[in-house]
């Protein structure tokens, strides 16, 4: 058993890779859940994400949000996306993590918002032109990444109800 309490990979997954088989979920979720806490109690919301090689994840929260509002009292969250069940041939598979939120870099924020444009239009939903980007930025709209500090893979199929720790490289 790990540290965290979590169990370690089972010896039968000696072949499988940890975040290759996080980058696979992340890539077939639409939305994720963050949830944040504070004095008012806890919230979870839904959002639209993209994320980099090193698992941050970015998206968008409007300033006026209870979930930003929350951020600004502690930046520590939770985040989780699960597999679309019709791609997940019945099995529960996710990833969760927690981390904390900051805001992207204004320097970073055409690459993210591109990244984000193309993983929600591939699944034949809306997105804004770029410019529509800058108008929301100017009407309360922030791009924000949680960096982890502890990353997790789920698959019902592989684990039952247990979830295996997947190491995050900090050197990146």
């Amino acid at each position: 058993m790990a540290e965290d309490g979590t169990n370690e990979w089972p010896k039968v997954m000696g072949s499988f890779d940890g975040k290759r088989l996080v980058k696979e979920c992340l890539d077939l979720a639409r939305v994720g859940a963050i949830a944040t806490h504070s004095l008012k109690g806890s919230w979870s919301a839904t959002v639209y994400f993209v994320y980099d090689d090193n698992f941050n994840i970015y998206f968008v929260l409007n300033r006026s949000t209870r979930h930003l509002q929350d951020v600004l009292q502690d930046n520590r969250v939770g985040f989780s996306a699960f597999t679309p069940h019709e791609k997940s041939n019945g099995a529960n598979i996710g990833v969760q993590m927690s981390g904390i939120v900051i805001p992207v870099p204004q320097e970073e924020v055409e690459k993210i918002y591109e990244q984000r444009m193309k993983k929600i239009t591939g699944n034949q939903a809306w997105m804004p032109e770029q410019f529509e980007v800058l108008r929301m930025e100017m009407q309360g709209v922030m791009f924000m990444k949680i960096k982890p500090d502890a990353l997790y893979y789920v698959n019902s199929t592989l684990f039952g109800g247990d979830k295996k720790s997947v190491p995050l490289d900090m050197t990146k």
